[in-house]
């Protein structure tokens, strides 16, 4: 009888030992979902700052985009410009030179007729 208190002591002992074990065990199981949750949560929010990051960048690209079509579009207006200008004033040399060939053939009559 001794030995049966000795040995329900010695269960007891066990069980709560063993109680003790499980608890820990749920613990550490807990701790380990939080730990989860806390990097998913990390990952989310690092994951939506890229989305956002990702965002500025394209309107960014988008902004960008459109100041190119617009210097495009204005180094198109300056070469139309550039080319008419041109075209203007080649008409206005071969003017020019039309005047002066009817002067240098009136000058040449001129001189055949001295």
């Amino acid at each position: 009888t001794t030995r049966a208190a000795g040995d329900r002591s010695l269960l007891q002992q066990l069980d709560e030992s063993l109680a003790r074990v499980r608890q820990e065990i749920r613990d550490v199981a807990a701790k380990s979902a939080e730990d989860v949750r806390a990097e998913v949560s990390s990952m989310k929010e690092a994951l939506q700052q890229q989305h956002r990051h990702i965002k500025s960048l394209n309107t960014m690209f988008q902004e960008q985009a459109a100041q190119l079509r617009t210097i495009q579009g204005e180094c198109q207006n300056a070469v139309a410009r550039g080319t008419e200008d041109a075209r203007t004033e080649l008409e206005m040399l071969q003017s020019e030179v039309t005047e002066l060939r009817v002067a240098l053939q009136g000058q040449r009559v001129d001189l055949q007729n001295t």
